[in-house]
């Protein structure tokens, strides 16, 4: 590239952003106004282009926030909002790491089956289904997630209490 081409390059964007930086400030400074004049902030935040951050503040329960979590961290989820939640799963883990710990196994590295393939992966054999709860029971699962699991799979909850007799 030539040097005057690349020069006059420099300059059009120089421009560019000097009219974004204008802009910008011309509508923050609407914003304000607006604010000054009583006008709620969310009703005021319309003015502000697209370019500019806003700040925000929410208060949520856990349950909700994973749920939240759960929807924007799916590999699905638009690459923007996926790379916001993961920000937000850095502050939520030191904070709950138990709860942390137990939404990760069973949402974030969970599935989900169909009826088809639940019938056709369930064993059908009640000592194969003693095998395989006590597996999980190896996996540190106790009698509580144990049940949920053969309400999940259909199997009998009394096999939990034949195995593992409540105190």
């Amino acid at each position: 590239m030539h040097a005057a081409t690349a020069a006059r390059l420099k300059a059009a964007l120089a421009a560019i952003q000097g009219s974004f930086r204008e802009n910008n400030e011309r509508c923050y400074a609407l914003y304000q106004s607006m604010i000054e004049r009583g006008i709620a902030r969310e009703v005021a935040r319309c003015v502000l282009p697209l370019t500019m951050y806003t700040e925000w503040y929410w208060k949520i329960d856990l349950h909700n926030l994973f749920h939240f979590l759960k929807l924007r961290m799916d590999p699905h989820a638009q690459l923007e909002i996926r790379a916001f939640a993961e920000a937000m799963a850095t502050f939520v883990k030191p904070a709950v790491p138990y709860a942390w710990e137990s939404f990760e196994e069973d949402n974030l590295k969970g599935t989900f089956l169909s009826g088809h393939e639940k019938d056709t992966l369930r064993p059908a054999d009640p000592d194969a289904q003693r095998e395989v709860l006590k597996a999980l029971y190896e996996k540190g699962y106790r009698s509580r997630r144990l049940k949920e699991v053969c309400r999940k799979l259909s199997f009998d909850e009394s096999i939990v209490d034949e195995l593992w007799p409540p105190s």
